[in-house]
């Protein structure tokens, strides 16, 4: 796990279930649609529910935590879907993953491509 400017980077599902993210995400179906740039969760009238997040909001998350992330990665293929984070991350210097991130303030989910070496 990562944190950085209120953004949370997780390498894998297990590793947030204990985590009050994992909590969050457990009281609402995400289904097995893949929403390429993240998602927030929404509560209204005591029901919670998802709605797709834009590219942009994707990249004002990352470049929160990371500022200087550089363009390459911004872009990188990073797809949040049923079961976690895909992508081509690995291909790019210094090496990365595909990491699920959430800035919890705003309740919002993606994937990014961290640095991992």
């Amino acid at each position: 796990m990562i944190e950085r400017n209120g953004v949370v980077f997780f390498s894998d599902a297990e590793e947030y279930k204990d985590h009050p993210v994992g909590r969050m995400l457990s009281k609402v179906s995400l289904g097995d649609v893949k929403r390429p740039s993240g998602f927030f969760l929404v509560e209204e009238g005591g029901k919670q529910y998802v709605i797709p997040a834009s590219e942009e909001d994707r990249r004002r998350m990352i470049l929160k935590a990371f500022p200087d992330m550089p363009e390459e990665a911004l872009r990188a293929f990073c797809v949040l879907g049923f079961g976690g984070c895909t992508g081509n991350c690995a291909g790019l210097r210094p090496h990365r993953k595909c990491m699920q991130a959430c800035d919890e303030s705003r309740r919002q989910f993606a994937c990014a491509c961290l640095i991992i070496e």
